[in-house]
């Protein structure tokens, strides 16, 4: 199995724990690490507004949180997606 095939399971395997334990709408937490030198383009790549980082120690890493208004399961997966295309991000 690939890597696109592994992640495309994990993200399926995930929205169906979100469908089962959550309520919709909601505000959901998106966290992420991501190299410094990546932050703006994760942050452009997902359209955030308001966001919350904290460096690394060393400064190599950010870690980025964001709240934001989704309606359903598949509002989050797409999140993810967008993200995962990123060279260096680590979703949490």
């Amino acid at each position: 199995m690939d890597k696109t095939s592994k992640l495309s399971e994990s993200l399926l395997q995930f929205q169906e724990t979100l469908d089962k334990t959550t309520s919709w709408p909601c505000e959901y937490t998106f966290k992420f690490i991501v190299l410094a030198v990546r932050v703006e383009e994760l942050v452009e790549q997902l359209g955030f507004h308001e966001i919350t980082k904290r460096p690394s120690k060393n400064g190599k890493y950010i870690s980025i949180s964001s709240t934001q208004k989704v309606t359903n399961s598949h509002q989050v997966i797409e999140v993810y997606r967008k993200a995962s295309k990123i060279k260096g991000v680590i979703t949490l």
